[in-house]
This record gives C-alpha cells, structure tokens and sequence, in this order.
C-alpha cells in the first residue's frame, strides 16, 4: 500500500507542474494519446502503427500549440517534456487508482487493442 501511497504523490506533483501550464482541452488529448500509445509496450504486434499514432499526436499538439500561443514559444517543449514523468507511473497504479471501477479486470492494454480493432 505504501507504493501506492507513494505514487499518488508523485502524481500530485506532476499535476501541480501541469498547473504551472494551463493545459486546454485540445493540449490534453494531444497529451493522453502521446502516453497511451506506447510502441514500447512488451509483446506488441503493432508497433509501426502505435508510433505512427503517438507521432501523429506529438505534431497535432505542436501545431496546435504554435498557432494557439504565438506568444509562447517555449510552451510546447515544457509541456512534452513533461511526459516523461507521466510515462514513469507505474500502469497498475494507474489502473488501480483511475480504471478499476470502470472497466474491472479487463488488462487496459486489452482495452486499447479491441478500441483500435474496432476502427478498422
């Protein structure tokens, strides 16, 4: 239980940086597809798929940024920056704390795949 505890507060902290940039709606679910599609992720049969889709998200959010604060040049930088941080979150944390209510003991890697397979 004390990783779980301490994870909370690690997740705390990313969010209280996250505060230090108001991400918008559009920035965060650039961000959230950024983290969920994980090309890394063991066992992975589509990978070239998966990267082409994080990368697809990481240009939109760039994009997006520049065109919507002209006047912040930098802000695109640190917000990626921080999802390195988000990324080192232990998933069964974040299942545990975020989906278990929602979706059970269905493995979310699971979930993702039949989403994706279903928009074939």
């Amino acid at each position: 239980m004390s990783t779980v505890l301490a994870n909370i507060h690690y997740i705390k902290d990313i969010m209280s940086r996250f505060q230090e940039f108001p991400v918008d709606t559009t920035e965060y679910a650039c961000l959230k597809a950024i983290v969920l599609f994980k090309p890394e992720i063991f066992g992975l049969q589509e990978k070239r798929i998966i990267e082409n889709l994080q990368d697809q998200a990481q240009v939109l959010l760039g994009e997006y940024i520049r065109r919507q604060y002209p006047l912040q040049p930098t802000r695109f930088g640190r917000i990626l920056l921080l999802v390195p941080c988000l990324q080192t979150v232990n998933s069964s944390t974040i299942k545990k704390l975020f989906f278990k209510d929602t979706i059970g003991n269905i493995p979310l890697e699971k979930l993702v795949s039949d989403i994706y397979q279903g928009r074939r």
